[in-house]
């Protein structure tokens, strides 16, 4: 798998907020690789940037989410254009997603990469890192 990916709210997702320690409302995507990558509006950068513990914080308008609004005129078809784009630019070919992953961006990924439904993402994550497990404090933040 060449990373896992999450679209979400912090306060609702508590993996996204593990792996970022960003707390927040609005919506906005996770890429953990080598290296954890968010993905967030213009509005939540300069936010994200002083408060995420993430590698890598990059805006939706940096991939043109406004031009794309135009051309396709639905605010989804944007997003899931922007995200093809950047998972594409990071080498991604496979990728994992929790189950509670949005239908429809799942299906659209789908047409483009390989994608697999995990129960457990940071769990993996974790493996993958060449960490077997978490210590009692972070699985209380879980």
């Amino acid at each position: 798998m060449d990373g896992l990916l999450f679209i979400g709210d912090s306060l609702c997702d508590a993996d996204m907020f593990y792996l970022s320690h960003f707390l927040t409302g609005d919506r906005f995507t996770l890429l953990a690789q080598e290296k954890i990558t968010l993905l967030v509006s213009a509005m939540e950068k300069g936010r994200a940037r002083k408060e995420a513990c993430a590698d890598e914080v990059i805006s939706t308008s940096e991939y043109g989410i406004m031009e794309k609004l135009k051309a396709f005129g639905r605010p989804d078809e944007a997003y899931r254009q922007v995200l093809v784009e950047f998972l594409r630019e990071r080498g991604v070919r496979r990728l994992g997603v929790p189950f509670r992953f949005p239908a429809g961006i799942y299906q659209h990924l789908c047409r483009d990469f390989l994608v697999t439904v995990l129960d457990s993402p940071v769990s993996h994550w974790l493996r993958d890192q060449g960490r077997s497990s978490i210590s009692p404090s972070q699985a209380s933040d879980l």
